[in-house]
């Protein structure tokens, strides 16, 4: 389940960068998620997905 929602976390990200004409290339959706972990400090699943989808971009 954690996996999914990193993904869908990380699908989310390319759409919003799509969305404000942005380049979507790995360095803007990493910065994109960094920025919804550091938002999310005060709920720790939320963070928890960011990382995961972090780490998930970091393997690919």
């Amino acid at each position: 389940m954690l996996f999914n929602e990193a993904c869908q976390l990380i699908g989310l990200a390319v759409i919003r960068l799509h969305q404000h004409g942005l380049e979507v290339n790995s360095g803007n959706i990493l910065a994109h998620l960094q920025a919804h972990a550091s938002m999310a400090e005060h709920a720790p699943r939320q963070r928890q997905i960011a990382e995961t989808a972090i780490d998930i971009l970091g393997d690919l």
